[in-house]
């Protein structure tokens, strides 16, 4: 009893754990999440690699690399033959320990047949999400799908070229350094499918998601009435518990009856137990990702705003204390001045400095071109082009010159955005003296090249 429970506290903590830092540890920045992060994926493998180095000499070290290469940063399907141990389990731990107490008072034999139907959904979906092409970018299809969506010159420039396919990438694409390709509207590589998340079975790992939370809700809801009828049958609320040990006579509690549970269905228990905790993740990451479908964004593309807005804010805080310097010097002149004290004859009069603008103000929601509207967004997940058909090929040139370039979502949009950017700049150099438009524009590359930076990536 003690020894399972402790197992599965720490499964719930280490996942949990593991959870939290996916979704908000990121290379930069200094919260604990993103030193975790930085802790795991850098610190870890250089301790790691001394360690070897120590013990076993340069060859030790190099035979770690190289395994840690191949697990880590290449394509295995390691994952995939852990997630089909796991389901296969999970799913023969119900069968041996929960099927034989159907049917009962409160569930019917038919649940048999279902759970076997939703078992086979979740195969399918893995095996569709891991086979499905994710909508390889080739010199096919590579004009095609650029004139899909506009460059925003945010977070996708024009111009950009993907060193490894020799290729412009188009927007919203990116380069898996895993699978060595790169693929359309790229969300992210998913290890537990051995695939990129992409174009074309964006859908699929949707359903993969959905079918693996379903599972395992559907575990919980079957397996907690198994559990409770399996308790009325033996009468175990008005047992009587006798310690082996002091032989002192105990009535019947939730703790007792769990212990009780535990030892002659523990199995079934813990499944229960973790598929329900699995669950509360499963639903919370599939909601996640839907909400970034109907939001017309990606992982990839939210994680590219967040490391400009962390640039931006990063370049704000250089621009305060530069702004504050400059603002003292100022001051001190405009002192020596109204005390008619001489100045040096190099010495040049200083222009009032302008109050730095916070340039994250302009990375809105508006910001994304690439937001159509939910239901447009969600029909290009649910119904996504055949990027390798000829059809597409052939046909999306003359969809996108049919296209209204008013819009948000359309080239229009991005045109305009680039239009109040320019009018922006143009009225605030209006007010600036000469000096000051000479720092801006020294400053504006600084940002252009972070930018860039963050883009290439």
């Amino acid at each position: 009893m003690k020894l399972m429970s402790w197992v599965l506290l720490g499964y719930v903590g280490i996942v949990s754990f593991g959870v939290l830092i996916f979704l908000k540890g990121k290379p930069e920045g200094n919260s604990f999440f993103d030193k975790s992060w930085r802790f795991i994926v850098r610190t870890v493998p250089d301790i790691l690699k001394t360690c070897a180095r120590k013990l076993g000499g340069d060859r030790a070290e190099k035979c770690l690399v190289d395994s840690w290469t191949y697990v880590v940063w290449s394509c295995n399907p390691f994952v995939q033959i852990f997630y089909l141990l796991i389901i296969c389990a999970g799913y023969a731990v119900f069968v041996l320990h929960g099927y034989g107490e159907l049917p009962n008072k409160y569930c019917g034999g038919w649940h048999k047949y279902t759970g076997f139907a939703t078992f086979l959904w979740c195969i399918y979906n893995f095996g569709m999400a891991s086979m499905k092409d994710p909508g390889v970018i080739t010199e096919r299809n590579l004009k095609a799908v650029e004139r899909m969506f506009p460059f925003d010159e945010k977070i996708f420039s024009s111009g950009i070229e993907c060193t490894t396919c020799s290729f412009v990438k188009p927007a919203r694409s990116k380069h898996c350094g895993l699978c060595n390709w790169c693929v359309a509207k790229f969300d992210h590589h998913c290890i537990w499918i051995n695939n990129c998340v992409g174009l074309q079975n964006h859908y699929y790992f949707l359903m993969f998601l959905l079918s693996n939370a379903l599972i395992c809700l559907y575990c919980v809801a079957l397996g907690v009435p198994i559990l409770y009828a399996f308790v009325e049958q033996r009468r175990l609320w008005d047992a009587v518990f006798i310690d082996p040990k002091t032989k002192e006579q105990y009535g019947a509690s939730y703790t007792l009856i769990l212990q009780y549970c535990m030892a002659t269905k523990g199995y079934l228990v813990l499944l229960v137990f973790l598929c329900a905790f699995m669950s509360c993740v499963l639903v919370g990451f599939f909601g996640w990702h839907i909400w970034l479908v109907l939001a017309g964004t990606t992982t990839n593309e939210l994680n590219k705003w967040s490391s400009l807005r962390w640039a931006l804010g990063e370049k704000y805080k250089s621009d305060l204390e530069e702004y504050a310097e400059a603002l003292q010097r100022y001051q001190t002149q405009q002192e020596e001045i109204r005390n008619d004290r001489p100045l040096a004859s190099d010495e040049e009069i200083l222009e009032q400095p302008t109050m730095p603008e916070d340039l994250r103000g302009r990375v809105g929601k508006d910001a994304n071109i690439y937001n159509k509207g939910w239901w447009s967004n969600l029909q290009i997940v649910l119904f996504p082009p055949d990027v390798h058909g000829s059809e597409f090929v052939s046909k999306e040139k003359g969809r996108r010159a049919a296209e209204e370039p008013a819009g948000r979502g359309g080239s229009g949009g991005a045109e305009e955005v680039a239009e109040t950017n320019r009018n922006a700049k143009a009225e605030s150099s209006a007010n600036q003296g000469p000096q000051q438009r000479s720092k801006n524009t020294a400053q504006r590359r600084v940002v252009e090249k972070t930018s860039r930076n963050y883009k290439d990536s």
